[in-house]
C-alpha cells in the first residue's frame, strides 16, 4: 500500500502542472512549439518524480516481492527484512534499486505524458468534450502504452528482487534471459501486469480530472 500510494501520488502530481501552459498560447505556431515544450517538460516532471519515490520506497518493493515468491518461508514483513539485514546488510534492502528506479520513472512519465496527448487526439477524433467518457478512454489508452513500456523493466527487477545474488546488476540479469528465454521473456506476465496497472491508471486519472472539477482548476 506504502509503495502504490506513492507511485500513484507522484503521477498525480507530475500531471498537474501543465495546465496553464496548454491553454495560454494563441497562434497556430506559437501553440506548436508550446505542446512540444510542454511535452519534454511532463516526461521530464514524470521521470523525476517516478524515480526519486522508487529510490526511497525500494524496500518496500522488495519486501513485497520476497513475500509473494513461490516457496517463501517469511512469516511477516519484519522477518524479511531482518533475513536480508543479515544476509546482505541494511544496503542489501536497496537491491535491484536500479531497474526499479527506472520502471517507475518509465510508468510515470509514460502516463502522464501520455495521457493528455491521447486525450487531445481522442476529442479531436470523437468529438467528445472533456468529461468522464473521453477521460475513461484516454486512460485505458495509457494504461496499455504504460504497461508495454514498463513490462521489460519489470521482469528484470522481479528477477533481481528474487534472485538478484545470481547477477552482477540489471544488464547481467537482462543478458540472462534474453539467453535463456529469448526476447519473449521481457513480455512475460503482460496481461496480469496490465490487469493491475490498466485499472490503477484509470482510477488514478478519473478521480484526478474529478477532484480537479471539483476544485475549480483545469482539465489534465
Amino acid at each position: 500500500i506504502i509503495q502504490q500510494a506513492s507511485h500513484t501520488s507522484s503521477s498525480s502530481s507530475s500531471g498537474t502542472h501543465h495546465s496553464s501552459s496548454r491553454h495560454s498560447s494563441s497562434s497556430g505556431g506559437s501553440k506548436t512549439a508550446a505542446a512540444a515544450a510542454d511535452f519534454s517538460t511532463k516526461l521530464l516532471a514524470g521521470t523525476c518524480s517516478g524515480s526519486i519515490a522508487a529510490a526511497l520506497l525500494s524496500p518496500t518493493e522488495l519486501v513485497k516481492v520476497r513475500l509473494q515468491a513461490a516457496g517463501a518461508t517469511y512469516s511477516s514483513t519484519a522477518d524479511v527484512v531482518r533475513a536480508v539485514v543479515r544476509s546482505d546488510g541494511v544496503l542489501g534492502l536497496w537491491k535491484g534499486a536500479t531497474p526499479g528506479v527506472v520502471r517507475a520513472a518509465v510508468l510515470t512519465a509514460s502516463q502522464c505524458a501520455t495521457y493528455d496527448e491521447v486525450k487531445r487526439e481522442v476529442m479531436a477524433f470523437t468529438g467528445w468534450p472533456d468529461g468522464a467518457a473521453t477521460h475513461l478512454a484516454t486512460a485505458l489508452v495509457a494504461g496499455v502504452i504504460s504497461t508495454t513500456a514498463t513490462n521489460p523493466v519489470d521482469v528484470i527487477k522481479t528477477h533481481m528482487f528474487v534472485g538478484g545474488q545470481h547477477h552482477s546488476g540489471p544488464i547481467d540479469c537482462a543478458k540472462t534471459l534474453c539467453a535463456t528465454h529469448g526476447m519473449s521473456a521481457f513480455w512475460r506476465g503482460w496481461a496480469a501486469n496490465y490487469a493491475r496497472l490498466g485499472p490503477q491508471t484509470v482510477v488514478t486519472f478519473l478521480v484526478v480530472e474529478q477532484l480537479r472539477l471539483l476544485v475549480g482548476m483545469q482539465p489534465l
